[in-house]
């Protein structure tokens, strides 16, 4: 009698999660599905495996080792949880790739990590499987064992704090990872089996570097220069997780370079560039692996070219270096690029190329080639994301163990010159901070005679409809008669002074016709603050979207750069013409002249403070230009909040 008592509740229980089922079908609403991995079986006992989850080319979730026996407990991880609507689970597979590890025999200090293989499950087996185990095939002989259910928000509850109160990510980021962290002898045995197999090579089939899918061997081994050029832009089949932030992740993927320099000996004989690239993000420090050879080399889906990285901070930079690997001497830098990240719009795939440079801030630099990546940011909460821009950015450090790995890392973030504080004097660098500071007070000088034209005589500013109004001059006129009426109101209107002009240059900023110019409007931010999310407008951006007018609008600024330069050589000349009369008898003997060792002394400490107003003016800079929008959302707020609260304070008996 209790068993048939049990059975019937069993049968109850699953006839109203079959109702809640169809329920939530028929809304075609974001539903939440609870992942468990059980088991694995047909493998090594002698390796760790893990697994990684994938759903619509996004990653989400990584095991821990499995136990002995190969199963995965709590403990390990064995849990995860993901959204998606029924038309998201009909179009796109849950991805699941096991992976193993291993101690590395030539340093056992170091982890090897390869691919046991790479499996898909439909969203409609998902759906029906109500809690009962599932046997999925992962190869021939590898068996591993899920199930799955709808997930309340008790289990959402139970797993958020099961994961933030240990850090999920630390057992998945083995040391060798990292290509400068590896045996060199390995590198070198890559090189030459690389060698070899490119010599056989005819022009219809390229050697895929730096190896084939294990999963398709012998189609992948040999491909054509379209297939592979298709290929890139495929989803990473195996992400590598890192760092250790709280508020969100970033998803990288690099996809290729182009137009290296070789800087190899021996380009006559096919002995090219051996690229790899580093990417640093925070408390982070990921690798690509090396492709042989190549001046233009590309990272294949099944290669360790992507990466999960746990965010921290909203206004964290991205830095990017390739550099040419050497098995004997340091590795040769070939060149570098800083991704700023804050204005990019999450939930959304960003595929990006950028031109790469020795060095930021050296004006006189020629491009190293170009590098291209998938980028898509992830936030668990935008509201804590925002809040968390209030805070100043973080200091991390990054721990390496060889003194290669350590040039790479210091590379990659400070470019070719490092740190200038701990160098002499460098005419090459004094020059930049000239040409910089000379950059910012034109830039300055044409910003304050466009705003005192446009304000005086009442230009149109502001698009309202199919017109464009000058009310910013409405404004400015107004503010205006009502101080010179008060004027104990002086301190509320430099507060809002302050938020108004950053106002106007975000509007000017959204008005570029580049779509890659722009950033989050005030209003969005607003949105963010008080209701905690914002509605994402995805927008497709083709190849060369607008390219007309943004060339017309940058030719325009270059032609006007151009009179202005011309106008002041023209002036110079006639200056200099005007010294030289009365001074035709007079001659100036020149000789050798060598720069004392004080006199360098000096060089180099002015050097050191102009590098400091350098920084200031950055700052700055990035600040009015919302650059950094999440801060200068919270500079513009805070002044528009005191103005206001400032226009109710009795100021003329305060400052009686």
């Amino acid at each position: 009698m209790e068993a048939s008592t049990t059975l019937s509740c069993d049968e109850t229980r699953k006839a109203h999660d079959v109702e809640r089922q169809i329920e939530l079908l028929a809304k075609d609403e974001p539903i939440r599905l609870l992942g468990e991995v059980v088991g694995i079986s047909g493998v090594d006992p002698n390796h760790q495996y893990f697994c990684q989850i994938a759903f619509g080319r996004t990653f989400r979730h990584q095991t821990g080792s499995a136990e002995e026996g190969g199963i995965w407990s709590l403990s390990k991880k064995s849990l995860f949880w993901w959204d998606a609507t029924p038309r998201e689970l009909a179009l796109d597979p849950l991805e699941v790739t096991v992976r193993y590890k291993q101690k590395d025999p030539l340093n056992l200090t170091t982890w090897d990590t390869g691919s046991v293989g790479h499996t898909l499950v439909n969203g409609d087996t998902i759906l029906v499987s109500q809690e009962e185990h599932m046997d999925i095939r992962v190869t021939e002989n590898v068996i591993l064992t899920m199930r799955f259910r709808l997930a309340t928000d008790c289990d959402i509850e139970f797993l958020t704090k099961l994961y933030r109160n240990e850090n999920p990510w630390r057992e998945a980021v083995p040391t060798a990872t990292l290509v400068t962290e590896a045996s060199q002898w390995r590198n070198l045995g890559r090189s030459v089996s690389s060698i070899l197999q490119t010599i056989v090579q005819d022009d219809f089939s390229i050697y895929v570097k730096p190896h084939s899918d294990p999963q398709r061997v012998e189609e992948t081994t040999y491909m054509s220069k379209e297939a592979i050029k298709e290929t890139i832009f495929a989803p990473s089949q195996q992400w590598v997780t890192a760092g250790s932030g709280s508020i969100g992740h970033l998803y990288l993927e690099i996809l290729k370079c182009s137009d290296l320099p070789n800087v190899d000996i021996g380009g006559s004989i096919g002995n090219f560039t051996d690229c790899f690239v580093c990417a640093v993000f925070e408390d982070a420090m990921v690798q690509t692996p090396v492709i042989d050879d190549e001046l233009s080399p590309h990272w294949m889906p099944w290669t360790q070219r992507a990466f999960c990285i746990k965010i921290m901070h909203p206004s964290s930079l991205l830095y990017l270096g390739a550099f040419d690997f050497d098995c004997l001497g340091a590795h040769d830098p070939l060149g570098r690029v800083v991704v700023n990240l804050s204005n990019l719009q999450r939930h959304t795939d960003y595929t990006l190329t950028y031109k790469l440079y020795p060095n930021l801030h050296v004006t006189d630099r020629i491009s190293a080639g170009q590098i291209t990546v998938r980028i898509r940011l992830e936030y668990f909460n935008e509201r804590e994301a925002l809040l968390a821009g209030i805070r100043s950015r973080p200091k991390f450090h990054v721990n390496v163990e060889k003194e290669k790995s350590f040039k790479v890392l210091h590379y990659t973030c400070h470019g070719e010159f490092g740190d200038h504080t701990e160098q002499g004097f460098d005419i090459t660098i004094m020059r930049s901070y000239i040409n910089e500071i000379l950059e910012y007070k034109n830039t300055l000088g044409y910003c304050i005679v466009d705003s005192i034209q446009s304000l005086i005589f009442w230009r149109g500013q502001v698009q309202v409809f199919d017109m464009v109004l000058p009310l910013h001059s409405l404004v400015f006129f107004l503010s205006c008669c009502k101080l010179l009426e008060r004027p104990s109101l002086f301190p509320a209107f430099c507060f809002l002074g302050v938020g108004w002009i950053m106002l106007i240059t975000l509007i000017q900023r959204r008005q570029h016709p580049s779509p890659w110019f722009g950033c989050p409007s005030f209003r969005n931010y607003l949105q963010i603050l008080l209701g905690g999310e914002t509605s994402i407008q995805f927008e497709r951006i083709e190849p060369f979207h607008q390219v007309e007018r943004i060339d017309a609008h940058e030719k325009a600024w270059k032609d006007r750069l151009e009179r202005d330069q011309k106008h002041i050589a023209t002036l110079a000349e006639l200056q200099q013409q005007l010294n030289a009369i009365g001074d035709e008898t007079i001659h100036t003997k020149q000789a050798n002249i060598s720069i004392p060792l004080d006199l360098l002394e000096r060089l180099f400490r002015y050097q050191g403070i102009i590098a400091k107003y350098c920084r200031y003016m950055r700052v700055v800079k990035i600040l009015v230009t919302w650059e950094e929008g999440v801060i200068s959302f919270w500079i513009t707020a805070g002044c528009l909040v005191a103005g206001i609260v400032s226009l109710l304070l009795p100021w003329e008996i305060i400052l009686t």
